[in-house]
C-alpha cells in the first residue's frame, strides 16, 4: 500500500505518482519522464562515515531514494551551489560532509537530518517550485528516518511540516 495516498493497489506510488521513491530495478528517468537520478537525502559518503549511522543499520545501498532532476542533483558539483550541496569532490562538499558526519556522531542527529532537507528543498527551490510531489517523496524518507531512530518524532513533524508551508 502506497504510504501517501494510501490506495493498496498502489505501491509506492506507482499509481497515484505523488511519490517517486526507489523500487529496485526501476529508472529515475522513467519516473520523471526526462533525465533523471535516485538522490539520497543523506549523502553517500556521510553514510559510509558515521558510526551512529552504521550502528543504526543506515548504508548506502539499502538506503530510500527518491527520483530527482539531474540538473537539480548535479549543478552544484564544483561547489557554486544551485544543486545538492554535497555532491562533488569541492572543499564546500567535503566541508558538507564531515559536518554532518560529527553533527550524527556527535549525538546530534535530529539537527543533521534537518540541514540534510534543507539542503534538499532549497536545491528544488532553486531550479523550480517545490510541489506536493517533492513533499510527498521527502516525507516518505523522512518516515523511514523515523523507524530507523535517526530522527526524532517531533523534528520529523518540524520538518514536515516546514516543507509543507514551502508549496
Amino acid at each position: 500500500m502506497c504510504i501517501i495516498c494510501t490506495d493498496p493497489n498502489c505501491d509506492h506510488g506507482e499509481r497515484c505518482g505523488r511519490v517517486k521513491i526507489y523500487k529496485e530495478g526501476g529508472s529515475a528517468s522513467d519516473l520523471l519522464d526526462g533525465r533523471g537520478e535516485w538522490e539520497h537525502v543523506i549523502p553517500g559518503a556521510v553514510i559510509r562515515g558515521s558510526v551512529f549511522l552504521r550502528s543504526h543499520g543506515v548504508t548506502y545501498r539499502d538506503s530510500m531514494t527518491y527520483a530527482l532532476d539531474y540538473a537539480i542533483h548535479r549543478d552544484a558539483v564544483d561547489g557554486s551551489g544551485g544543486g545538492i550541496t554535497s555532491t562533488g569532490r569541492s572543499e564546500i562538499a567535503q566541508g558538507w560532509v564531515n559536518d554532518l558526519i560529527r553533527l550524527f556522531d556527535s549525538g546530534q542527529s535530529d539537527e543533521a537530518i534537518g540541514k540534510v532537507f534543507c539542503d534538499e528543498v532549497y536545491a528544488i527551490e532553486a531550479h523550480r517550485k517545490f510541489t506536493e510531489n517533492d513533499f510527498s517523496s521527502l516525507v516518505a524518507i523522512l518516515r523511514s528516518y523515523i523507524d530507523k531512530g535517526i530522527v526524532s518524532q517531533s523534528k520529523a513533524d518540524e520538518i514536515a511540516s516546514w516543507m509543507h508551508g514551502r508549496i
